[in-house]
């Protein structure tokens, strides 16, 4: 039931949120971004912004200071030093992140938190919340990036309990989670949410995919930021984090691992359009040889990254 807690007497009983939100030369977004947080269905009182500028060089800062939010300054570069950085001063029972090219809805806050109590009370092993990401697509290569990057979490999907991982774009975590599975590792440049949720699996709770909890990404719009994204979410997924390259040497190394890679190649492309469909998007159709061009260029990257990260 939408804002079921915000427009009764349990709107006293809501817990404090820290809504955080990591900024690098975000001038093009940032001002747009925090328009939309800082008007939300929550009670003001219990919300705070915290905005960490990851030392940008443009105008971020004096955006971020022009809004009723926390300013907070991180040298160390990466998403990660700074979501960390807004963790360790955030003050709330539950800690949302969100990012900088993200246009959050006004109800963005408040279904993050109606799933977090409803299963602290029907299954509290589900700890994370992750909410819905459309494109804020404004020409062809736009759309082509909201269905290849955002597919699995669009917000015309349905609710389900997902063990698998979310985008830091849009998720929510209690902080007492954070406080005992360790925060995002800073040594990842990229893929930092996908080690983030899967400690979480592997600690043994829940990630639930929450559709209504939803912001837009403001997708990449030209055709080298489109593929240029595809390279750089094959990283993670081959990084030496993330695989076992000895064990990986001594099965037969790239030759039999090729089967592999041509099966979850084929698996990721009939994923897109399968999601495109679920969610009612029947033009995907139209999209199918991009969709198919990206997913050739990130397979490509993924065993080359791979290959590399054996040779170490």
């Amino acid at each position: 039931m939408k804002n079921e807690f915000l427009y009764s007497s349990d709107a006293f009983n809501l817990p404090f949120v820290s809504v955080i939100i990591p900024a690098y030369n975000a001038e093009k977004y940032i001002e747009r971004c925090l328009e939309c947080i800082t008007n939300q269905n929550y009670p003001k009182e219990k919300i705070e912004v915290i905005v960490v500028d990851n030392n940008s060089t443009d105008n971020t800062a004096d955006i971020i200071k022009s809004f009723n939010v926390r300013y907070v300054f991180n040298e160390k570069k990466g998403p990660s030093p700074s979501r960390n950085k807004g963790i360790s001063i955030a003050t709330g029972e539950y800690l949302i992140f969100t990012d900088s090219d993200c246009l959050a809805d006004s109800d963005f806050v408040m279904n993050h938190i109606n799933a977090h109590l409803n299963f602290k009370r029907s299954n509290p092993k589900v700890k994370m919340v992750g909410g819905g990401i459309g494109g804020y697509n404004k020409n062809f290569w736009a759309v082509c990036d909201d269905f290849c990057s955002w597919s699995a979490y669009h917000p015309a999907l349905k609710n389900h309990i997902n063990n698998s991982y979310f985008p830091s774009a849009n998720i929510s975590v209690p902080k007492s989670l954070v406080e005992e599975i360790g925060v995002f590792n800073e040594d990842l440049k990229t893929g930092e949410d996908v080690d983030f949720c899967l400690r979480v699996a592997f600690g043994g709770y829940g990630l639930y995919f929450e559709p209504k909890a939803k912001v837009l990404h403001i997708n990449r719009d030209t055709f080298r930021e489109f593929m240029g994204h595809g390279k750089s979410w094959a990283k993670p997924v081959a990084s030496p984090e993330d695989v076992n390259n000895q064990q990986w040497k001594e099965n037969g190394g790239l030759l039999k691992s090729i089967p592999i890679y041509a099966k979850n190649y084929i698996k990721s492309i009939v994923e897109v359009i399968s999601y495109g469909f679920k969610a009612k998007r029947f033009y995907v159709v139209f999209f199918i040889p991009f969709i198919v061009l990206y997913k050739t260029y990130f397979a490509y990257h993924r065993m080359l990254f791979r290959m590399k990260a054996a040779e170490k």
